[in-house]
């Protein structure tokens, strides 16, 4: 007596024709199994009732034997009939001591046990499991409170985690954004927590994720910082195209040893109050390249520049614009683009290996005898920069190449400026 076959489940079609099945799985009793009718299509199935829908038939010379399986009808075409040996996890045999060696009812207790093995190996291979290859899988649920109407996922090591919560009622962007765009690792690193999941973070970090308006009257100036401080993490960043109010300072952070950028096409970008639309720092051995940005300082009399690079390193300005009314220029130190040390006492802290390119200056309306002192102003120690392919219109001075003397800079000029490929038209003074 032994259990040669590790076979615990047969499965076959239904053909409209056959109602006689082989089950080669071992087993002492008919009451060992448990039969299921699948339909193919749905997907439901169903467990078929011993004595009513079926009946089974020792067979063969093996003990225990194998079995032949008939059912009481025949089933059509659509369907897997799937037999699984399933005896009752109990022990019925009972042993006394000081009788005879019961060697037949050991034997079957032992088989019975084989057989109980057979069906929870079944089992096991039916279920999720770490393969033997993984040293310390965590697949361990959380409590049930933890994990109550959230998403069952994996964390960064493969081990067991819930994520985001379930949203309760109709389904919308924003609850499928929480999904989608869960607070990334840049967010977290930042220390940012956006209000509105809706808006993606691949390929880039959409500022309307930290409550940007963009109506060009509400003030958006902390959606830009925060967009700022995760751009300073190794995200990119995008702007929509339209205009955006700027009412305090907001500071873009270049990381460093990673190189980023931010799609700002068509974002207009309006300010009150704000020294600068745009203040760029950090960048060492990374960097950032701002695509297609405009400051529109029609009112903003205060404003000293548009894009300040302040002490950053490798910033590239591609396809940016500073465009102003003849109101503002005659009336205030403007400079659309502005290279300078982040520390005015230390010429070492000079805006280094920064490229302006493909960039411009612009009057939108008004007389334009009255022009903006500066198209870049490059002040103190910023050396290695390179203003490439630009139009400077309405400015007194197309570049300017200036000493940092206030404030308590030395008043060294900068050294190794690349200045090519420009066209100043309007300007009194091109270099």
């Amino acid at each position: 007596m032994t259990i040669s076959s590790t076979t615990s489940r047969v499965a076959a079609l239904t053909n409209g024709s056959s109602n006689t099945f082989s089950v080669p799985i071992q087993a002492y009793l008919n009451t060992d199994f448990t039969v299921l009718l699948t339909d193919i299509a749905s997907g439901v199935g169903v467990t078929l009732v011993l004595g009513t829908d079926y009946s089974l038939t020792a067979v063969g010379s093996l003990a225990p034997p194998q079995w032949s399986l008939a059912t009481t009808v025949t089933y059509p075409t659509g369907s897997v009939l799937q037999v699984i040996l399933n005896p009752p996890e109990t022990q019925s045999a009972v042993f006394t001591q000081g009788q005879a060696f019961p060697s037949l009812a050991t034997q079957t207790a032992i088989d019975r046990g084989v057989m109980l093995s057979q069906r929870l190996q079944d089992q096991i291979s039916r279920a999720l499991r770490a393969p033997d290859s993984d040293s310390s899988p965590a697949l361990l649920l959380p409590t049930a409170i933890t994990r109550a109407n959230t998403n069952l996922g994996f964390d960064s090591s493969g081990n067991v985690a819930v994520s985001q919560a379930l949203v309760a009622g109709t389904l919308s962007r924003a609850s499928i954004g929480a999904f989608l765009y869960p607070r990334s690792p840049q967010e977290v690193a930042a220390s940012v927590t956006p209000t509105d999941l809706s808006w993606p973070t691949t390929p880039y970090h959409d500022i309307r994720r930290y409550g940007f308006v963009g109506d060009g009257t509400t003030d958006d100036s902390a959606a830009w910082n925060k967009l700022g401080l995760v751009i300073g993490q190794g995200a990119s960043g995008f702007t929509p195209e339209g205009p955006t109010m700027v009412k305090s300072q907001v500071t873009i952070t270049a990381p460093a040893y990673q190189r980023v950028s931010l799609f700002a096409y068509g974002t207009q970008i309006y300010t009150t109050g704000a020294i600068y639309a745009m203040n760029i720092v950090g960048g060492f051995m990374g960097g950032l390249t701002v695509y297609g940005a405009s400051h529109m300082n029609y009112t903003d009399s205060l404003a000293l520049g548009g894009f300040n690079i302040f002490g950053a390193q490798n910033i590239a300005l591609i396809e940016c614009w500073g465009e102003f009314s003849s109101s503002i220029v005659s009336s205030a130190n403007y400079s659309a683009f502005v290279l300078q040390p982040g520390d005015p006492t230390n010429d070492n802290t000079g805006a280094f290996w920064n490229r302006i390119v493909r960039c411009g200056t612009r009057q939108s309306s008004g007389n334009v005898s009255f022009y903006s002192p500066y198209g870049v102003l490059v002040l103190g120690e910023s050396n290695a920069n390179n203003i490439q392919d630009c139009n400077f219109s309405a400015c007194a001075v197309g570049v300017g190449v200036v000493n940092q003397i206030t404030g308590g800079g030395t008043g060294t000029l900068c050294n190794a400026l690349l200045i090519q490929g420009n066209a100043f038209e309007g300007t009194t003074v091109a270099i």
